[in-house]
């Protein structure tokens, strides 16, 4: 009770409120309720309620009991939150520190669910309870939860040795105990450009470490050692910045990119930069936003992170990264800087995520390239590295893990440079990786689905297959012949040492039904895929064995027809494509057993014994190398290159030892390979005229200023880093592993390096982004993962 006139009687009137059948003994007391020193602002000022502001917590213990509304010489502005102040408040005051932020955080005791106001003093002075003025407050700050806590906390900024006042209350009636402290705010050390901290440029995006804008201050247009600092040209205003710098790569030019973590909303500037912070005459220039000097937007890792390419960069240089918070909250963030120009030479991507975006914790993965080791791990969703090795290095990779943390959200992969999945680890990972670099930069071979990863049939051997994959649709209406298109099958070559006759078995089991085709004869090396109809077909619907055997006449057999063709003649020196199709689609194997006359027929033996074939390239070339063990009668060899595996030109000839029984080498340079996978093969010339056919092999090319996308793997969008030789219109084509187009566009483009976007609204695969110019010649081309 309040407001009763002191040294008057009041009479107290008890009853039992459910009659006369709750009669009984009762005790009464009253006393005088004392409220607390901190009553008011006044009682804030001595110790213990005038905290310390060092910069680890203390906390001071309170309590609200008999707590009062504050006095009516204090002008006090309603709390902007919480629910009005119901059971009497207390007051703290705290100094700001040098540092001119602090945070002023609460803990709970027997009271859970308080609020907090933090007021200066507009007019008036508060100095003890005894003589106080009227005084009048104006209120800075609010808060009556912090996060999923419901006792609140306030960062607080402002000048230096200014008293603030904290104002606590209880959201209901009722009273009890709290904590509260007061700390200092350090800001980070790279708070402006003079503390800038350095960015390892690497190939890929790597995120090396978790940084925070917490406490940052705003970055004037000078600051300690910097004469000028420009205001950049987006995403103002430029809240608590942080700085950082990265020395130019040899491309001259620079990707950067964000994850969030406690930060979601940021936006970066890049500066070059004249004189320095030692000689206190920094002053910076933002790089045009046409070249990629400031961004707002961009980051598969968050729809508000910023992520992009600089160009026009001086290499060695180095740049200052300017990062802040657009809206939200200040905290942790991730950033990397990459040179977007992948090495020369085999390649290869290192994909390191976490599903829960939590990080790897004490986990890594080791990259060994030959002896060289290195530990990785993720702070955030994802991490890549790009690296390069050459011909013959060991590369392998081993996870450690730290043991905490979801294990089983952990896992990484390794692509080859175009695109192709090398390994995919297991969720968390746990066998290791390893392989040794090869010509092929260790790109998966064609499957045997595919025309192009045919098997070559070298003698009267059995053969058995379990085809399932469909691969690459080789087939068409121009070329299937009875087959009416192509399911789940295998693709056969073989070559033949005499004339004679072919024929064979595909041996099948129950319920089972094979169909098959032959294209030919060539006298080289067949066409992939075939540019004719074939010349024996068969798709009876007979769920029986099929092929070719005497005592048939037919070369083609409909649905309705025997399950058996007529054998097939042969000359000698011919080659022909076998494709056996499962029109089942059941996946159950077959066997196929060849009954040719003579039985010897089919030979793989070529009139040269090659030890190697390589095709390796480099920067500017494709540098050809190939070894022979003997040869036999060899005039010469003409080197054949394709840009598609399947259409192959001459581009160069070398002279043959003739007759040896010695190991021979020889070279050859491609001066002027394409932009992406390039296929090259040795057409081997006898003195008689009779050619044969050595292994493909293939390099995949990218020339200093070519073609380059990122991120890779791609989200919704990728982004093509390309250099014109003149300004126009660039055609581009996003094709899908059969090489079906399914996006396609144009945009125009500078001369010089530019970017452009590609949009990727389509399912999840590998895909290749192919451009060429208003004339249709090719400008490059690039594998990517859409994921």
């Amino acid at each position: 009770m309040s407001g009763l006139t002191p040294g008057s009687t009041v009479y107290i009137r008890c009853w039992p409120q459910s009659g006369a059948a709750n009669q009984g003994t009762f005790q009464v007391c009253a006393y005088e309720p004392i409220p607390p020193p901190n009553d008011n602002p006044c009682g804030s000022i001595s110790a213990p309620y005038a905290l310390a502001v060092p910069t680890t917590c203390s906390n001071t213990t309170f309590t609200t009991e008999s707590a009062t509304a504050i006095a009516a010489l204090y002008t006090v502005p309603a709390p902007s939150c919480g629910t009005p102040v119901a059971g009497g408040d207390v007051w703290f005051s705290a100094v700001m520190p040098a540092t001119g932020s602090m945070t002023i955080t609460s803990q709970a005791g027997s009271l859970t669910d308080m609020a907090m106001a933090v007021y200066t003093v507009s007019s008036g002075s508060i100095t003890n309870c005894g003589s106080q003025g009227p005084v009048s407050l104006t209120q800075v700050g609010c808060n009556d939860n912090f996060g999923a806590s419901t006792m609140p906390a306030l960062t607080v900024s402002g000048t230096p040795g200014v008293t603030y006042y904290i104002r606590m209350w209880n959201k209901t009636s009722a009273f009890g105990t709290a904590s509260i402290c007061a700390v200092q705010n350090v800001p980070p050390p790279n708070d402006n450009p003079c503390g800038a901290l350095a960015l390892t440029v690497t190939t890929g995006c790597y995120y090396s470490q978790a940084y925070s804008n917490a406490f940052a201050s705003t970055t004037g247009t000078t600051a300690p050692g910097a004469v000028s600092i420009p205001a950049p040209s987006c995403g103002t205003p430029t809240n608590n910045d942080v700085w950082f710098t990265a020395v130019v790569p040899a491309s001259g030019q620079l990707s950067l990119n964000m994850d969030d973590l406690q930060m979601t909303d940021a936006a970066y500037a890049v500066y070059t930069a004249t004189g320095s912070c030692g000689s206190n005459n920094l002053s910076l220039t933002q790089v045009p936003a046409g070249n990629g000097g400031c961004a707002i937007n961009g980051s598969t890792n968050g729809a508000l992170l910023p992520s992009g390419t600089v160009t026009g960069l001086t290499p060695g240089s180095t740049v200052y990264i300017r990062v802040w918070r657009q809206t939200g909250n200040d905290g942790s963030f991730l950033i990397c800087a990459r040179n977007p120009v992948n090495p020369a030479g085999c390649y290869y991507t290192l994909n390191m995520t976490d599903n829960g975006g939590d990080g790897w914790g004490a986990s890594y993965v080791t990259l060994c390239i030959g002896g060289s080791c290195t530990n990785y791990t993720v702070f955030g969703n994802n991490g890549s590295i790009v690296f390069g090795a050459p011909l013959g290095t060991v590369i392998t990779l081993t996870y450690n893990s730290g043991g905490a943390g979801f294990q089983n959200q952990i896992s990484y992969t390794v692509q080859a440079s175009n695109g192709f999945a090398m390994f995919t680890s297991s969720n968390p990972p746990s066998a290791p990786f390893g392989f040794v670099v090869n010509s092929d930069c260790n790109v998966p071979p064609a499957p045997i689905s595919d025309c192009v990863g045919s098997f070559e049939v070298c003698n009267n051997q059995n053969i058995n297959l379990a085809p399932s994959d469909f691969g690459n649709q080789d087939l068409n209406p121009a070329n299937d012949g009875c087959l009416s298109g192509e399911r789940s099958g295998g693709w056969f070559r073989f070559t033949t040492n005499s004339a004679g006759t072919i024929a064979f078995a595909i041996q099948v089991g129950p319920n089972t039904d094979y169909d098959f085709a032959i294209w030919g004869p060539y006298s080289g090396s067949p066409v992939c895929p075939p540019n004719s109809p074939p010349i024996r077909c068969n798709w009876s619907g007979t769920w029986a064995n099929t092929g070719l055997a005497a005592g048939y006449a037919n070369a083609s057999e409909g649905a309705i027809g025997p399950p058996w063709s007529s054998p097939l003649p042969v000359l000698a020196n011919q080659t022909y494509m076998l494709y056996v199709d499962n029109w089942s689609q059941n996946g159950l194997a077959f066997d196929l057993v060849w009954n040719n006359t003579p039985n010897t027929i089919l030979d793989c033996l070529l009139p040269v014994e090659f030890l190697d074939f390589q095709a390796t390239p480099g920067a500017h070339q494709v540098d050809l190398k190939w070894h022979t063990a003997s040869e036999r009668n060899t005039s010469h060899f003409v080197v054949e290159r394709s840009f598609d595996g399947f259409t192959f030109e001459p581009i160069g000839q070398v002279a043959a030892m003739g007759n040896t029984s010695n190991v021979t080498r020889y070279d050859f340079v491609d001066r002027s390979p394409k932009l992406g996978v390039n296929y090259y093969r040795l057409d081997q010339v006898d003195n008689g005229g009779a050619r044969s056919y050595s292994e493909t092999r293939t390099a995949f090319f990218r020339a200093s200023g070519g073609l380059s996308v990122y991120p890779n793997p791609a989200g919704e969008t990728i982004w093509a880093s390309l250099e014109a030789a003149a300004e126009g219109t660039v055609y581009w084509r996003v094709l899908d592993a059969s090489g079906r187009v399914v996006r396609a566009g144009n945009t125009g483009v500078p001369e010089g390096v530019s970017q452009f976007e590609v949009p990727l609204d389509i399912e999840a695969g590998s895909y290749l982004l192919d451009l060429t110019d208003e004339n249709g010649n090719q400008l490059g081309n690039a594998r990517f993962v859409r994921r």
